[in-house]
């Protein structure tokens, strides 16, 4: 059988007061899937700042006997520069810090951290991988644009995005935004 070789770009927040467990249990869904291979994890900003869904994400993987995957800390801030007003509240209180359930001290990872690491590292996992490496994003896709801006030339070798996201309207029933009655945080 052949494997799709992936990254997955994810803001888990692990057990955290006020965030959901879609993307802890889509790392564990790729792990489990024999028709993939994870090759790499970035954190994204969404559930929780980068610092403490790299953590989260470590803490998955770590759980699922994988500490062999590596995974690389995301840009804190949207391309232009400033949260949403939402993000910025919720990080003040529960969802910017360390929840119910300990969480792995990472090497380079903090709130202070001022390099991009998860741009690097989706440009190394592509590099290593051209043309094989599917990029599944389940929350906003700073880290891809960053790597994009940072080398272009890698989108030639990228084969497909895989997006999560995305709001219908104001009206509940069929879904409504997180950040405006009609925009949602990934978007």
């Amino acid at each position: 059988m052949m494997t799709k070789k992936v990254l997955i770009d994810t803001d888990p927040g692990v057990g955290i007061p006020g965030t959901d467990a879609d993307d802890p249990i889509a790392l564990l869904f790729a792990l489990a899937d024999p028709r993939l291979e994870l090759l790499a994890v970035t954190s994204t900003f969404g559930n929780c700042p980068p610092w403490l869904t790299a953590r989260g994400a470590r803490k998955v993987l770590d759980t699922a006997g994988r500490a062999d995957i590596p995974v690389a800390q995301g840009i804190p801030l949207p391309l232009k520069g400033r949260l949403a007003d939402e993000l910025i509240t919720a990080y003040q209180g529960e969802r910017g810090k360390v929840g119910k359930i300990d969480l792995p001290e990472l090497p380079g990872t903090s709130s202070a951290v001022q390099y991009p690491t998860a741009p690097v590292q989706i440009i190394k996992t592509v590099e290593e991988h051209p043309g094989e490496v599917s990029i599944i994003a389940l929350g906003p896709q700073t880290n891809l644009a960053t790597a994009l801006l940072m080398r272009p030339d890698i989108a030639k070798d990228i084969p497909e995005i895989i997006f999560m996201g995305g709001a219908l309207g104001i009206n509940a029933t069929y879904g409504r935004g997180n950040i405006t009655p009609v925009a949602e945080g990934n978007m």
